[in-house]
């Protein structure tokens, strides 16, 4: 694997999302060779986490949340939950928040 810079990490709620996901496929297949790749890719998720920090939801992180809720009326509050808690995270310890998802919300204060 390559090696991660030491400003880099993931937050906790984008690793539940990728367990969650590979947890689905992995509880909905039936074919052996199928369950091979999955748990190999699971298996290389781990070993990111392992080598990334993983920045917590923590009380800080649960305040910004909180706030976020308040300001963010006019947003669809239910889809965009979690890209909400990652916000929260970043606000949280002053980070960057980089998304391949080209779009993540802008929310106050988030850079």
């Amino acid at each position: 694997m390559t090696e991660v810079e030491a400003d880099v990490s993931l937050s906790v709620v984008t690793v539940q999302e990728l367990f969650n996901g590979w947890i689905s496929q992995i509880n909905n297949s039936n074919d052996v060779q199928d369950l091979v790749r999955l748990y190999s890719k699971l298996n290389q998720e781990i070993a990111l986490c392992k080598q990334v920090p993983v920045a917590e939801f923590n009380q800080a992180a649960g305040d910004c949340y909180q706030q976020l809720l308040i300001n963010t009326l006019t947003l669809s509050k239910g889809r965009l939950q979690k890209d909400m808690r990652i916000a929260a995270i970043a606000l949280s310890i002053e980070a960057t928040v980089v998304a391949r998802n080209h779009q993540f919300p802008k929310f106050q204060g988030c850079r």
